[in-house]
């Protein structure tokens, strides 16, 4: 049988282990967040909690962001569109 985690045990990657997967400095993923890219749990980036889906979003985001020179505002429009394209897809797919 199995178990359903609970948020505490499916969000225990911190703001450090982010910025390291993303090679990035703190501000980055700070404005990550701000621009609603990524979505931590908890109320300071000190005690920000990420799920493995966010850190794949950082990364995704520091990736358009090294690649492309976009600004964070340019990165949440483009993971805007992949999100809507991915949703799209999905609902053309044959059941």
């Amino acid at each position: 049988m199995r178990h359903a985690l609970t948020p505490m045990q499916t969000s225990q990657i911190t703001l450090l282990r982010i910025c390291r997967a993303c090679r990035s400095e703190p501000e980055f993923v700070i404005d990550l967040v701000k621009t609603g890219v990524v979505k931590p749990e908890g109320a300071r980036p000190i005690e920000w909690r990420f799920t493995p889906q966010e850190q794949q979003r950082a990364e995704m985001a520091a990736y358009l962001w090294r690649r492309y020179g976009l600004n964070t505002e340019g990165v949440a429009f483009v993971m805007q569109l992949l999100e809507i394209n991915r949703m799209l897809r999905d609902q053309l797919r044959p059941s």
